[in-house]
Parts: structure tokens; sequence; C-alpha cells
């Protein structure tokens, strides 16, 4: 198997037991990527042999002075084994499931954001793409996330309970995450658990909407320095944000703060009921072209409800492009949900009808 192959997981094994040196990987990583560059567009800057310098240098550090995660590129692009990103609607969870891959949005604040622009100090959480959730697993265990109890490693599907949660969103899902959610559903009872549809109380109803009035009123605030100084140069989306043409209220901004804060211990005791709750990530596929990313129209309300969210891949829409779905659990239960994650990972890629070619 080609290095680039590798899980972040693999890669470090291989690279501890010697078999790999940070030399070979970063060569075969860096031939990926000029193999694949030309259509994929993701470096803006790219210097190779400073990569291989590096590598070099990182193959002759002792091993008393390497880290846990020694030899191993995180990038903020999906050419490593492990992507870093931030979500403050949908922007960890949604191309997680567009990709096809793992994606975690922790509990909100579980991970430092120094060192960020922020968009929105209420929402903007940090959060990682993987292809195994092993891999997100080991990126949580370097950033001390931990609950207060430690989930069993060995959590089956079989026995436990999930609830399945449509959202106030459900209206704007298209036929690939119609089909989806039913068959996630669908496979989760025929592995004996006990699969639940709930609707949230009616109080959940303004969620998405709170969570927009947040998102553009601290963007507002966020965003007026660079407005002033150079607003020709912030997108047309950003720049209106900064003018509030969206005309919100300070009142309609506290309504949304005091909101939304009452729905989170709310949420956290709904979701205690149970394994995991099952939801939309996306709309449908990735939408065709590179005008638009997407919608997150199921992602904005669990991103302010702080709550953690693992997409999970393993479905396929119409062009049979990868359709995720999401599970959330109560706040700083982040490591339960990677234990609950796995186990439903395995039989979603392997039954839910897509599979990664990679």
């Amino acid at each position: 198997m080609e290095p680039y192959k590798l899980t972040a997981t693999e890669a470090l094994s291989s690279i501890r037991n010697r078999s790999l040196t940070v030399e070979q990987y970063a060569r075969s990583l860096l031939s990926r990527i000029a193999e694949r560059g030309p259509t994929v567009q993701a470096w803006e800057h790219l210097d190779a042999e400073n990569v291989i310098r590096e590598a070099k240098r990182l193959d002759q550090t002792p091993d008393q002075e390497r880290g846990p995660l020694h030899g191993l590129p995180i990038a903020r692009i999906s050419q490593a084994p492990i992507s870093i990103g931030s979500q403050t609607g949908g922007s960890t969870i949604r191309p997680g499931s567009f990709n096809g891959i793992y994606a975690l949005k922790p509990t909100w604040n579980a991970i430092s954001r120094e060192g960020q622009k922020f968009y929105s100090l209420t929402l903007d959480t940090i959060g990682f793409f993987a292809r195994r959730i092993e891999d997100l697993e080991l990126i949580a265990d370097v950033f001390g996330v931990e609950d207060d109890c430690a989930p069993a490693d060995d959590f089956k599907v079989e026995g436990a309970r999930f609830a399945v949660v449509k959202t106030p969103v459900w209206p704007e899902a298209g036929p690939g995450t119609i089909s989806a959610l039913e068959a996630g559903a669908r496979l989760l009872r025929s592995h004996g658990a006990e699969v639940e549809e709930i609707e949230l109380p009616p109080e959940f109803d303004r969620a998405p909407e709170w969570h927009s009035v947040l998102m553009n009123s601290e963007g507002r605030v966020t965003f007026l320095s660079e407005y002033r100084l150079a607003k020709e140069k912030l997108s047309p989306f950003l720049a209106r944000t900064v003018e509030n043409a969206n005309g919100i209220s300070r009142a309609a901004q506290l309504e949304a703060y005091d909101g939304i804060a009452a729905l989170r211990p709310k949420i956290d005791e709904i979701a205690k009921k149970y394994a995991a709750i099952l939801t939309p990530s996306v709309v449908d596929e990735a939408p065709v072209g590179i005008e638009s990313t997407g919608s997150p129209v199921f992602n904005g309300m669990w991103t302010a409800l702080h709550t953690p969210v693992v997409n999970i891949p393993g479905f396929k829409g119409a062009n049979d492009m990868p359709i995720g779905l999401s599970l959330v659990a109560p706040r700083y239960y982040d490591r339960h949900l990677l234990a609950v994650s796995k186990a439903v990972g395995k039989i979603f890629e392997s039954e839910g009808g897509w599979k990664n070619r990679f």
C-alpha cells in the first residue's frame, strides 16, 4: 500500500516501529498532491523542499523527544490524514458528508480557539476530519477532549437506544437525505437497536432562526475592523453582515442569546435517554460546481446548542455521491459519541450503499 493511503493511526504506528520513515511518508503524500493538484487545487502555497527537509530532521529526532503525533501532517485541507476545521454554521459536518469521511464537531469550547480568526464567539467550534474514527480519537487525545466518565471500549449497537430527529428544517431535505435517514434507522434496527423517531418540543422550532441571528450579529462585530480598513477586500456577504443588511435588532439578538441558552440543558436531557440522536448532516449530495459550498441548514441548530456531532459516511444520492448522517450526544459526551460512532460507522460503511474508492 502506498503510504499516503494510510490512516493517521496506521501511519503513526509504522513511523514508531521504524517500518516507515517520516521522509518516505512525506514523499508519498507530496507525490499524491502533485498527481491530484491540478484537479483539487487545494494549495495556495506548498514548499515541497522544506517539507522534505523537515521530514529528514524529524527522522533524526531521538525517541524521547518525539511527541504523540510525531511525523504526522495535519492540514486545513483534505490531502492529509487528519484535517482541522472550524464550524460556525456547518463547515465541519457538511464537508465531511460531501466527501464521504468522518467529521467531528466537538462540544463548544472543548478545544481552545486561540489563534483562530473568530466569526462568532458563541458558535465557532474547532473540529476535525479523518477517514476513520480511530484517527478522531487520536486527535481528541492530543487536545485533551474528555468526558466525566470514560466510555466503554466495547459499545454495541445491539440493545442500544437511538432517537431519530428530523429537526424543524426537515422540509429542506432532498431525496438523498430522506433515503439515507430511512436507511440509517433501518440498519440500526436490523442490528438489534431500539430506534425511536421523536419530535423535539415546540420551543426548538426557533433554534435555526436564533442560530442565524447570533451568527450575523456576532459576525457584524468581528469583521468591523476589516470593513473599515478595506471594505473592498471583504466578500459582499461579509460586507452586508457588517452593514446589518438583515436589520437584526439588539432586542432580537438578546432574545436569541437567552432562547438558545435555555434550550441547551433541555437537549442534553433529551439526548441522555439515548446512545445518540440520528439526524441529517446535509440537505443532499454536494451541489454541482464551485459557486456554493452547500447549505448548512441541518447543522446550525446543533452548532448553537453546543452539542458534539459526528458525521458518519456510508450512504449515497442520485449521482452516486456520498451522503452522511449525524450522530449527536449531550454536551461533553464527546468520547461517548466517538465510541458510539465507531460501532455505527462500521454498519453504515459496510451496508449503507456507498463505498469509499480511496
